[in-house]
């Protein structure tokens, strides 16, 4: 069995054939511990590395290497003591014990579970030539590792440069372009551009007669050892620079798509060897990554930048709020407006500093905002309203939206003030406005109320005093004198005129306190009811109703609307003079979600700083001896009008007649 730095032993037979296979296989071959220490290696190992056993005993395995600093070298050894899983090959370099290098495909097997003890692996190696490919290849694998390498230290966003300059010092061409494809203007955006010993960047070139154009349009590597100039007559910037060789490669990007070029440019012909093309190869590659890394980085400082335009310009204020800190910090123009502050004010105070003591509500300040953002922690969202005090002490309403942020920022939350401080006034006062109308829509039933109960129950008093005052008059008249008769006539005529008026004040009543359905209603319906009702008083007074555009039906309370013509019609014959037939007319309008009606007479007219006064309750114009009625007519036409969702008023002058419209919905 192996130990440690110690001689073979074996367990049975078949360990003198493994020993045998072991010492005088034709391979290289090592038996490292998981220690990387050295157990045991074969007479081909010592042989070709140049070792004594008594050189190598001491010695660990990264002692053996030529460098162990390389990427693939470190990852190669971090596997085996890491993961101890090894299956694999890698080329590596070796020391002699001479110092001499030498290269070797080293094939790695764990020997777990093998006839040899656990924890231990066995190494072959395979020694390679060192021939001129072997040296470039070598190179190339330099140039790589050297690349990684710059990777892991420069990740300042110039790293386009140091590779630039890296591929001219590597391959030793003076000229060396990096650009970016413009396809829509058939052109090169230079992304760096070495001339010897500076950068030119940001310039534009086209394609045209160029061989860059070859290089873009078929995608592949150009090359142009000598006379380059003579291939390209047109190409000034060749015959500006003494261009004399030429090689372009092309930069493929993931979906495989030419999105630039490398060029390498030299004044004297130029050496094209496969290790400058596998150069600019292994180039490219990382290149393309830089390109496409600069082009994100570009669009994220893009978006940032519109972000920050949005942020600074918003139309809300905008607050940041490091919830485990419980600090301000950053905000907008916005919010400094809002708080009436400064940049310098709000860096030095807390967010406390713009609340009061307490909210409208009687609640502290302090215990609102903790209870919101305690749901905006665990929820991540919270809307609320909330008063904020300025700098100067003025007091604001605000809507709050507080947003938390997710991972890896989810410790800030963000504020988003919209000032309502107009709108909470508008509230309150139309709070005061609906306390101010449900007092007046309060005082007005119970008004209506009374006037019906009161109307109702005054009506059988006022029928007992007719009664009695007709009975006096037909028994005791002839015994009365002209002074009694007068008085009987007074009362008898104030009984009637009282007993009309308390009609009229149960119509109007009637109006707001009945019950009542708005249904499809024929106009002819509505028309034969007012010609039955006013038939007497129409030929009476010869006048002539005309009606026009009138719609066959009309969304109404049947009774209320005949009741409503029949008013305003009844009016147009009253208010005309008498020995002057009455001219009437009933026209519609179509005025889209309403219809438009106006009733038209040629009477005596109404001044217009009357033509409000009229639609009030009790309102008369008149001396009642003149023109009988009780001025609650037209109060009731209001009413109904109202009811239906329209309006009425009236145009006219004094001697022209007057013209009544009024809407409804349709």
């Amino acid at each position: 069995m192996y130990n440690n730095r110690t001689t073979l032993t074996y367990d049975n037979p078949s360990s003198n054939f493994i020993d045998t296979f072991f010492e005088d296989s034709p391979i290289c071959m090592m038996i490292l511990g998981y220690d990387l220490s050295v157990i045991a290696a074969n007479k081909k190992f010592y042989s070709s590395f140049e070792y004594s056993k008594e050189e190598l005993s001491p010695l660990n395995f990264r002692d053996l290497l030529a460098d162990d600093s390389d990427i693939s070298t470190k990852h190669f050894i971090s596997q085996l003591q890491v993961c101890k899983k090894a299956y694999a090959s890698l080329r590596l370099a070796y020391k002699k014990s001479t110092d001499e290098l030498i290269n070797a495909i080293t094939h790695v097997r764990n020997l777990t579970g093998n006839t040899f003890e656990s924890g231990r692996y066995v190494l072959t190696f395979e020694l390679c030539s060192t021939s001129s490919k072997e040296k470039e290849y070598q190179m190339t694998r330099e140039a790589m590792s050297a690349i990684n390498r710059e990777m892991e230290l420069s990740p300042d966003e110039r790293f386009l440069d140091k590779l630039v300059r890296g591929i001219s010092e590597t391959l030793d061409i003076p000229y060396v372009l990096v650009g970016k494809y413009q396809e829509d203007e058939n052109s090169i955006l230079a992304q760096s551009f070495w001339m010897k010993d500076k950068f030119i960047q940001d310039f534009k070139y086209g394609l045209d007669f160029t061989p860059c154009e070859l290089v873009i349009k078929e995608g592949v590597k150009k090359i142009f050892q000598k006379d380059v100039q003579k291939s390209f007559p047109k190409d000034q910037d060749l015959v500006d620079l003494g261009v004399q060789g030429y090689i372009g490669l092309p930069l493929i990007d993931a979906n495989y798509r030419v999105v630039g070029h490398i060029v390498g440019m030299d004044t004297n012909p130029l050496e094209y060897t496969d290790l400058m093309s596998s150069l600019l190869q292994l180039y490219s590659t990382r290149i393309v990554a830089e390109l496409e890394r600069i082009n994100n980085e570009n669009a994220l400082k893009e978006k940032e930048s519109h972000y920050r335009a949005l942020f600074d310009n918003g139309f809300d204020g905008i607050m940041v709020y490091d919830i485990f800190q419980g600090q301000m910090k950053t905000w907008n123009n916005k919010f400094l407006e809002y708080m009436g502050t400064t940049n310098e004010v709000a860096k030095a105070n807390h967010a406390s500093f713009y609340m009061p003591e307490y909210q409208p509500d009687g609640e502290k300040s302090m215990e609102v905002a903790h209870r919101h953002l305690i749901q905006t922690f665990k929820e991540g969202r919270a809307t609320y309203d909330f008063m904020h005090r300025k700098e100067n002490g003025e007091l604001m309403h605000t809507q709050n939206t507080v947003i938390r942020l997710p991972a890896p920022s989810s410790h800030l939350a963000v504020y988003i003030f919209r000032d309502i401080t107009a709108k909470k006034k508008a509230e309150e006062a139309l709070k005061e406005k609906n306390l101010e109308l449900q007092k007046y829509i309060d005082s007005n039933l119970q008004l209506e109320n009374f006037a019906y109960v009161a109307s109702h129950d005054m009506k059988e008093p006022l029928r007992n005093i007719g009664n009695f005052t007709q009975l006096l008059h037909r028994r005791y008249h002839s015994l009365m004198d002209e002074d009694g008769k007068e008085f009987i006539d007074y009362i008898i005529k104030g009984v009637k005129s009282m007993n009309l008026l308390i009609d009229d004040l149960l119509s109007y009543s009637r109006v707001n306190s009945l019950e009542y359905d708005i249904v499809d209603t024929r106009t002819d319906d509505i028309l034969f009811l007012i010609n039955n009702n006013l038939n007497e008083v129409i030929k009476e007074r010869e006048a002539v109703l005309s009606i026009k555009n009138i719609p066959k039906t009309i969304r109404v309370n049947k009774t209320m609307f005949t009741q409503l013509f029949q008013n305003l019609i009844a009016n147009a014959i009253k208010f005309t003079p008498l020995g002057t037939p009455p001219q009437i007319i009933v026209d519609t309008l179509d005025e889209g979600d309403f219809w438009q009606f106006s009733i038209q007479d040629n009477g005596i007219g109404i001044a217009p700083e009357y033509h409000e006064r009229i639609f009030v309750l009790f309102k008369k114009l008149h001396n009642k001896t003149k023109y009988a009625g009780t001025g609650i007519g037209l109060a009731i036409c209001k009413k109904i009008i109202e009811k239906h969702g329209g309006r009425i008023w009236v145009v006219s002058e004094v001697g022209k007649g007057a013209t009544f419209h009024f809407t409804i919905p349709k």
